[in-house]
């Protein structure tokens, strides 16, 4: 992985003369997010913060331009079939899941073809860059590798 503060160190070390900024600048606008999206993603890094100390670097919350509506969490009481009913009221609706989870996730709705054949779950990797009124994420930590579940 790739972190500013070894570069700086490496440059350091290349150009001792070279008297660079010693701390990088925060940017802490954000253009692109709701400042609901910001204050939901600000709130669950406190959480994880109490949770699990010094498992990563605190930095000032971003602030959006805008409200924007309010982002929400949902637990399905009823596993799958909770989620199916969420979707079946609600067509706009996309999942989003893991990479290696979006076969597994399929096959739990074949049973149901009028909803098969209109739901979107995509991955990670595909919804980069694109943008979704409503999204629910499913067994996102659940179904990850255990090297990635150790660290939190």
């Amino acid at each position: 992985s790739f972190r500013f503060q070894e570069l700086r160190l490496i440059m350091q070390l290349a150009a001792p003369s070279c008297k660079g900024s010693t701390k990088p600048l925060q940017l802490t606008s954000n253009y692109r997010s709701h400042s609901g999206i910001l204050e939901f993603a600000s709130s669950l890094l406190t959480h994880l913060d109490i949770c699990f100390p010094s498992s990563f670097m605190k930095l000032k919350p971003d602030c959006g331009l805008s409200r924007g509506p309010r982002p929400g969490l949902w637990t399905c009481k009823n596993g799958i079939e909770s989620l199916k009913n969420a979707l079946k009221l609600d067509e706009r609706l996309i999942i989003l899941t893991r990479d290696e989870n979006i076969e597994n996730l399929k096959e739990k709705f074949k049973s149901d073809i009028e909803l098969y054949d209109r739901i979107v779950i995509l991955g990670i990797c595909e919804a980069k860059g694109l943008e979704f009124n409503e999204v629910i994420l499913v067994d996102f930590f659940k179904s990850a590798p255990k090297h990635v579940l150790d660290g939190w």
